[in-house]
């Protein structure tokens, strides 16, 4: 069964809380479907500077491959969070120029460093 040609199953789940991913709206689903299907609030996770949430929640959809790689955090309770990449770093991409060429920069200010060690 489809709605304008997309699987009503995946319609919905697209309409309920996918879209809200990267928005502040934390939205846990409940119960059993809470701890298999990636809500708002497990992407909100990802995003946050806590070191107990680094590398945590990174399925799109279902859990079960954050499970499997150890990589599922559930939370008990709504958690406030803050997000970003820590240390005020978010400054070295405040560029559209910057978010695309700073990582090639970096990396080649770490070669002349090691470069000059050689030396």
């Amino acid at each position: 069964m489809t709605i304008f040609g997309v699987n009503a199953i995946e319609f919905v789940f697209y309409l309920v809380g996918y879209h809200l991913r990267h928005s502040h709206v934390w939205i846990m689903f409940p119960g059993w479907i809470g701890r298999h299907i990636s809500s708002p609030a497990l992407h909100l996770i990802h995003h946050s500077v806590e070191p107990c949430h680094w590398d945590k929640n990174l399925a799109q959809v279902f859990t079960l491959w954050d499970g499997l790689a150890g990589t599922l955090y559930l939370p008990t309770q709504r958690e406030r969070l803050t997000f970003g990449i820590g240390d005020n770093k978010e400054a070295d991409f405040a560029t559209l120029f910057d978010l695309y060429f700073r990582p090639f920069r970096t990396l080649v200010t770490r070669q002349r460093r090691r470069d000059v060690v050689r030396r």
